[in-house]
């Protein structure tokens, strides 16, 4: 979600621009025998509470709209790393068939053709195992990514209710100092500025640990597909490599 999509405070920005303190002192330090007005910031609540409501439908939405984009994105870029895997190993297939065939026609002794069926066996299997083996890793590393995304969401989910809930209170706190006998109206305005800002900096500072949190365990789980690749790929080159000098001694080739 973008910042500005959930800044309150450009409410509290915009209320003071309205509403100057100038204004709200005179209101506050006039005696209770002449006042005829309620201080100008209690008598907008009804307008701040409006516009607040507003603007955390406005997220809600606006985060909707963002994770969406974001799985959308996530399925598409799967399905391009698995048609592009399928496309690869498809044309990998039709090469070795090409050097197996090709391979065959040096066999002209019933141990030679037997070694070199041999070899066409290690190597498919060898073949099937490396593939198993990262399909197994891109399995697993998907998984994680899928976990990791669920958690940071639910983070994220669980600090814009704790920073809802807190702006709610401040939001009552106004209420209730506005209801008492000669209310002073910076006052009150400045304990909910200061509420405020206080409830946003807690919202951003953890949205901002579960994002690290999440970068740190998409870091990890890539870490471990790629040892697994990695690994997978050095026992496919140690298998083939003694399967053809095997191959090599039962054609007489150096």
């Amino acid at each position: 979600m973008k910042a500005t999509s959930f800044n309150y405070l450009l409410i509290v920005t915009l209320t003071s621009l309205a509403f100057p303190i100038a204004t709200q002192a005179a209101d506050s330090t006039a005696s209770p025998a002449t006042r005829t007005t309620v201080p100008v910031f209690c008598s907008t609540e009804a307008t701040r509470l409006t516009n607040y409501h507003t603007r955390e439908a406005a997220e809600e939405a606006q985060n909707a709209s963002d994770r969406t984009k974001e799985d959308a994105t996530r399925a598409s870029d799967r399905s391009k790393v698995d048609q592009t895997r399928t496309t690869d190993r498809a044309a990998w297939a039709q090469t070795q068939a090409a050097f197996f065939t090709k391979l065959e026609t040096k066999a002209t002794t019933d141990a030679q053709k037997a070694a070199v069926t041999a070899f066409e066996q290690t190597v498919s299997a060898a073949v099937t195992t490396r593939e198993a083996t990262h399909d197994a890793a891109v399995t697993v590393y998907r998984a994680g990514v899928d976990h990791a995304v669920t958690t940071r969401r639910a983070a994220v989910d669980q600090a814009f209710i704790a920073r809802d809930a807190a702006l709610d209170t401040a939001l009552a706190a106004v209420d209730t100092s506005c209801a008492a006998t000669n209310p002073n109206g910076p006052t009150i305005r400045l304990t909910f500025v200061n509420s405020a800002k206080t409830a946003q900096a807690t919202l951003k500072a953890t949205r901002l640990s579960a994002w690290t949190t999440f970068k740190t365990a998409i870091t990890s789980l890539e870490a471990a597909r790629k040892a697994s690749d990695t690994a997978a790929d050095a026992t496919y080159k140690t298998t083939v490599t003694t399967a053809g000098t095997t191959l090599k001694q039962a054609l007489g080739q150096k």
